[in-house]
């Protein structure tokens, strides 16, 4: 992240658009609460993980005492919408954790 390419001192909400399964949960939530006590990034926020693995993260940065997600963007759309989602309740109410959604782009849909 290139801070002074973007002209700006900080970032008010950073993703992390992907789980990388290969670098353990408490790594990754380290790397996010650095930057975010540097005042790098103002919340941390979750795209794309799976709802045990957001729960995992976010039990992560509880048990070390480390700023943790905030919101979480799921993947929604009306043909898919009892998959996604709705697992994700469980796991980010206790945590006070918000969602938004995000939806298919229309290409996805189009006949070739």
């Amino acid at each position: 992240m290139s801070l002074r390419r973007l002209r700006t001192d900080h970032i008010d909400l950073y993703y992390a658009h992907e789980d990388d399964r290969a670098v353990p949960l408490a790594d990754t939530v380290a790397a996010f609460d650095a930057l975010a006590r540097a005042g790098k990034v103002r919340y941390v926020a979750a795209s794309n993980y799976s709802a045990p693995r957001l729960a995992d993260a976010l039990a992560a940065a509880r048990r070390q005492d480390l700023a943790g997600f905030v919101p979480l963007q799921v993947h929604y759309n009306l043909v898919h919408r009892a998959e996604h989602g709705l697992p994700f309740i469980p796991s980010v109410a206790p945590a006070g954790v918000q969602g938004q959604r995000w939806p298919c782009t229309p290409c996805r849909f189009s006949r070739r």
